[in-house]
């Protein structure tokens, strides 16, 4: 699988959707990674971070969406980006479509299938952002590894002060 991620344009978005962490665990799995060059400079990872992590960097978030089967975000895309959405791809991303309507239709019509941070559950049913809000307020440090794409498991990962909680939920294809 070839999974990617962009520099977000959502205006002070400084947070990147990869880390160099979670370049490494996807190619270790025999994925391909593609990176937006500086993509990740506002959370502190150079593109050689990424590079050293075995992500090849593209110029653009065109040729990030264009080749990637999946492309993970911290914020929804912005209506520029609507126009890289298309059938064959997976969004995994942050999407609050409430207040956003253009989105959920730009969504829709191109048929992507969008999974949303905010709608994820562990098996009690719990929101995983309100898990992630709350270890938040106690200044948690935050790190994403979405792993077993092939099999459709994925997992996510929270540090918070020094102890690892991984939640686990699965996702299946049409």
């Amino acid at each position: 699988m070839k999974i990617g991620t962009t520099k977000e344009l959502k205006n002070h978005e400084y947070r990147v959707g990869l880390t160099p962490d979670n370049v490494s665990a996807f190619v270790a799995k025999g994925h391909t990674v593609l990176v937006e060059t500086r993509a990740g400079i506002g959370a502190g990872f150079p593109d050689q971070d990424y590079i050293n992590a075995g992500a090849q960097i593209v110029a653009t978030p065109a040729e990030v969406f264009a080749q990637c089967d999946m492309v993970v975000k911290v914020k929804e895309p912005e209506e520029c980006e609507y126009k890289y959405l298309r059938k064959d791809l997976i969004l995994f991303t942050y999407l609050h479509l409430a207040p956003n309507p253009k989105l959920a239709k730009a969504l829709m019509d191109s048929g992507c299938k969008a999974v949303a941070f905010e709608t994820i559950t562990d098996a009690q049913g719990k929101l995983l952002q309100v898990v992630e809000e709350n270890l938040l307020n106690n200044e948690a440090t935050l790190t994403y590894n979405v792993s077993d794409l092939a099999q459709g498991i994925y997992f996510i990962y929270v540090r918070n002060n020094g102890h690892t909680i991984a939640k686990k939920f699965v996702v299946t294809r049409e």
